[in-house]
């Protein structure tokens, strides 16, 4: 495959699915790729019966595997539908994994096959090749224009156009007199075909768990033009890491609530629905309805009715008030939502606030977008500047701390949510010193300034009920009492540090004391925003971390103890008065040679999850318009 001619996030997608790609020799020699942790997805006719030995070899190493699962083999040349087996590898550490895309491709879209072929060699060698989706032909892909080689059988389909796996290669046109140049591939989805719903269940969780640690993949794929369907991929990942939460019911419980969505005209699923998940990628992929309500929300919404616990049941329905974006459509969420309300909204946070919202720029992770909202509910939202032109980081400072004064002037009491990348948290320096046109009302110290992870921000349910529940978990809470202090001399790793979090909820509010600079702080709050922390407070100059000198009254000591003053008996939702009260009282001091307050340079992260603007707004710039059915 000529890569030099696939740009930007499609050459890197192509790496990485050869990433994950291995040589199975089983039953045949043919090809797989990694699945899961641990797991292998290639056809049954390569790696053989359940509980049959198989060689498996990734970059260079090869290793014994064992068929967990398999569909029949038959007796004709040609194996049985769908021609499917899932490989247990061990001893495969920290390897990737692919994204699976359930949906079928359209007619036309571009894909790319990889395997192993022996074409041009006596050995069996990494292959690929260019195809276009030539429809379906007894529930099997058609792959019409370039060559499918031997050996290639059991490698994965990527579509690029959405930037996931679709496919496993079953057959090349050598095999079959009868189909067209290129061959046949199984959809992905069939894996429900012949996996039983345990096993189907945590494959699908190792897949998830994986890509929520390691988002390069994904982060590619949602930038991709087509990554599209009805609601965004984006949203409708969302929307599954929700579900995912939901106890497992069975085919028939599913089949009844896909029934309840889409009617009796569309043709029965025609695999097992093992999951909600399932359910969401059969409704994706029905026509619109009559009245072009999208299938998906309509199911978000139905599943709310009953789902447990409640704070899931919340956390559909305000995906359905986000996920929308027409109109009309939103209009609906609401008609629906409050035709059969089960439960009541959690309060939510009214701070009137100027919320600024600055992502990456599609692929060009040197420029980014800024969007400006005017936040006075949840019911009340609106646009001040969504369609400015894309800038550099230098040409963000200086249009940042020009009109930020502008837009806060004459109301003191209005909070600024910077809503940013966290690579670009340190840049809150630069709004905090905004003067406007008085050098010295600097806006640290007469606004509420938070900082929000704009990656949480886009993906409120990334993170499941975690970052909802510690946020609940602060409610009616003296907040003084309620902060963690992590040591000056912390150096745990990220396995420690999820552990730490997972072992006490409670943890939602953090004093870091060295500055963002600090490896172990950037280590700190990677793993606290994975987790579901909602709050951080941490010094732009902290505590330099020496393991040699006293630590008991250093900047990152001096700060926990300061905070923990400010914030004693103040609420949750007080929080960013009381910051930018230690702001003023640390610009009212008489500077002196001493070491500076810490209220100089105090930096709060407060992230209420229940704070969002219309994601329509919030499209990527390359846009996730295409619907595909």
């Amino acid at each position: 495959m000529p890569e030099p001619g696939i740009a930007g996030a499609e050459q890197q997608l192509v790496k990485l699915m050869k990433e994950c790609l291995v040589l199975v020799s089983g039953r045949l020699v043919g090809s797989g790729f990694l699945v899961a942790p641990g797991t292998v997805a290639t056809c049954a006719h390569v790696a053989g019966a359940p509980g049959d030995e198989v060689r498996v070899a990734w970059r260079g190493e090869t290793r014994t595997g064992i068929v967990r699962a398999a569909s029949p083999l038959g007796e004709s040349k040609l194996v049985p539908y769908p021609d499917m087996a899932l490989v247990e590898v061990s001893s495969l550490p920290g390897h990737p994994v692919v994204w699976l895309d359930d949906q079928l491709p359209a007619m036309s879209d571009r894909l790319a096959v990889f395997g192993h072929g022996r074409t041009f060699t006596p050995a069996a060698e990494p292959k690929s090749g260019w195809f276009t989706a030539g429809g379906e032909d007894g529930g099997l892909i058609r792959l019409t224009g370039d060559e499918v080689s031997h050996g290639m059988s059991g490698g994965p389909v990527l579509n690029m156009e959405t930037g996931g796996v679709c496919a496993i290669t079953k057959a090349t046109a050598y095999d079959d007199p009868g189909l067209p140049a290129g061959g046949v591939a199984v959809p992905v989805r069939a894996l429900r075909q012949f996996l039983e719903p345990g096993p189907y269940r945590a494959m699908r969780r190792g897949q998830e768990t994986y890509h929520r640690c390691n988002r390069r993949w994904t982060g590619l794929a949602h930038a991709l033009p087509r990554c599209g369907g009805p609601v965004g991929r984006r949203a409708e990942a969302e929307l599954r890491a929700i579900l995912a939460q939901l106890p497992e019911t069975g085919h028939e419980q599913h089949l009844r609530m896909f029934r309840a969505v889409a009617g009796d005209l569309p043709d029965p699923p025609r695999h097992p629905l093992h999951d909600h998940g399932d359910v969401v990628t059969e409704l994706a992929g029905l026509m619109a309805a009559d009245d072009g309500f999208p299938h998906v929300v309509a199911y978000a919404i139905e599943v709310s009715r009953t789902a447990e616990p409640k704070l899931l049941a919340e956390l559909l329905r305000q995906w359905a008030r986000l996920t929308p974006r027409h109109t009309r459509d939103q209009d609906e969420v609401v008609r629906r939502l409050a035709a059969e309300r089960t439960t009541p909204a959690p309060a939510q946070s009214r701070i009137p606030s100027l919320v600024v919202c600055v992502r990456s720029a599609g692929q060009d992770q040197k420029r980014f977008h800024c969007e400006l909202w005017r936040y006075n509910g949840p019911e009340d939202v609106t646009p001040i500047e969504v369609e400015d032109p894309d800038r550099s980081i230098e040409e963000l400072r200086p249009h940042l701390t020009r009109r930020i004064p502008e837009l806060v002037a004459g109301e003191p009491g209005l909070m600024i949510e910077l809503v940013l990348p966290a690579d670009l948290f340190a840049e809150t320096e630069h709004v905090l010193a905004a003067t406007g046109r008085r050098s010295y009302a600097l806006l640290g110290e007469t606004n509420p300034v938070v900082v929000r992870d704009q990656e949480r921000f886009d993906e409120p349910a990334e993170l499941g009920a975690e970052w909802r529940q510690r946020w609940d978990a602060l409610a009616g809470r003296d907040m003084g009492s309620a902060l963690t202090r992590v040591s000056c001399l912390e150096q745990r790793g990220p396995r420690a540090l999820h552990a730490w979090f997972q072992l006490d909820r409670s943890r939602a509010a953090l004093v870091l004391p060295r500055p963002l600079q600090a490896p172990i702080t950037r280590t700190v709050m990677e793993v606290g925003l994975f987790c579901g922390v909602p709050i951080m407070i941490w010094r732009r100059n902290g505590c330099d971390g020496e393991p040699e000198k006293s630590h008991q009254d250093c900047r990152g000591s001096r700060l926990a103890r300061a905070v923990a003053e400010e914030l004693a008996g103040a609420g949750r939702d007080d929080v960013p008065e009381r910051i930018l009260r230690m702001r003023q009282g640390a610009a009212a001091e008489e500077e002196t040679e001493g070491e500076p307050s810490c209220g100089h340079d105090v930096v709060l992260l407060w992230d209420d999850p229940g704070r969002r603007v219309p994601r329509h707004r919030m499209l990527s710039p390359m846009g996730e318009g295409h619907a595909r059915g």
